[in-house]
């Protein structure tokens, strides 16, 4: 993690937001030539956002999206932690699903999907009181019936570590 964080600021990248690339895919907004978005997924306390990321926040000014999952038996405690550093302007919390490794395909049932794409909506909006526009694939896992469902819900990205697949909905060089 630190040797590619390195690498990224003496290659010149600067980390921008989700907002900043929803604009950039939508609009043609500017972003700097050597952009990086830096996402991270899954539940994590602040302790992990401090250690790993907070000095670049501080000293670089790069911001990171976290891919949530929206985990029916998270404490609040950690809930709590994660709405203060969403309101700290510097994480920013984007949906993953609601039950950790579920992988959504053409396979999947319609209940699935809609648990894993509504909920994690329903979930974001009494938590954090925002509307997520990015769904991280969990486990990379996508298929067209899941996109279809986002898209009708009112997701606008989409993200996959699957190499063959789409950064967004549609397939960006």
């Amino acid at each position: 993690f630190t040797r590619i964080m390195v690498e990224l600021q003496e290659q010149g990248f600067k980390a921008i937001n989700m907002k900043q690339f929803l604009a950039f895919m939508e609009r043609n907004v500017k972003i700097p030539p050597r952009s990086v978005l830096l996402i991270q997924d899954g539940v994590f306390e602040t302790r992990n956002f401090d250690k790993n990321f907070r000095s670049y926040w501080e000293s670089l000014g790069w911001p990171v999206v976290n891919g949530w999952v929206s985990e029916p038996d998270l404490p609040e405690s950690v809930w709590v932690e994660n709405i203060i550093l969403e309101n700290e302007g510097w994480v920013d919390h984007q949906a993953q699903g609601v039950i950790s490794d579920t992988i959504l395909s053409d396979e999947s049932s319609k209940a699935v999907i809609t648990r894993e794409l509504e909920d994690s909506l329903n979930a974001f909006a009494e938590h954090y009181g925002k509307t997520p526009y990015a769904f991280i694939w969990p486990n990379g896992g996508f298929g067209l019936r899941p996109v279809q469902a986002a898209r009708q819900l009112g997701y606008q990205l989409g993200f996959t570590s699957n190499p063959r697949g789409p950064v967004m909905y549609n397939w960006v060089p």
